[in-house]
């Protein structure tokens, strides 16, 4: 399978919010952020991914279809043990749609990988508490050099 830089640079470009109940707070990708350690902090996490079910391997699919994904993602993390915060990958140039996400506290790296393939994501938003986020990507993929 093969991943172009354009898609990295889509995936970078990205704004994640996560909505908490006083705030929306943006993570962007290998930019520190603050007011996200804090909230971590709040809830006792020094980590967390950001996840979506929606358009399996960035291929676009239906709300509906989004949507079932997406709910059924959120229904394993809590099974799972996870805190979630709602959140949504988009686009500042609102050139795609807001993909719905959720934040998953406490979660690390390898965890979010692996979420992230069961959910057939190209990759997923590592962030550790002091450090910027982080795309991570969840497959072994050779870079499209196009």
């Amino acid at each position: 399978m093969t991943i172009t830089p354009e898609l990295i640079a889509a995936y970078k470009s990205t704004h994640f919010e996560v909505h908490t109940n006083e705030a929306t707070i943006t993570l962007e990708v290998d930019k520190p952020n603050p007011t996200f350690d804090r909230l971590l902090e709040v809830n006792e996490a020094d980590s967390a991914v950001i996840i979506t079910a929606w358009n399996p391997w960035s291929k676009a699919q239906s709300r509906e279809e989004n949507n079932e994904k997406q709910l059924r993602l959120e229904e394993q993390l809590r099974k799972a043990g996870f805190t979630l915060i709602q959140a949504a990958g988009v686009d500042p140039s609102r050139k795609w749609e807001s993909e719905q996400s959720c934040c998953a506290l406490g979660m690390k790296e390898l965890e979010g990988i692996c979420w992230g393939k069961r959910h057939l994501q190209n990759a997923v938003i590592f962030h550790q508490a002091g450090k910027p986020s982080k795309l991570s990507i969840c497959c072994n993929y050779q870079i499209d050099p196009k």
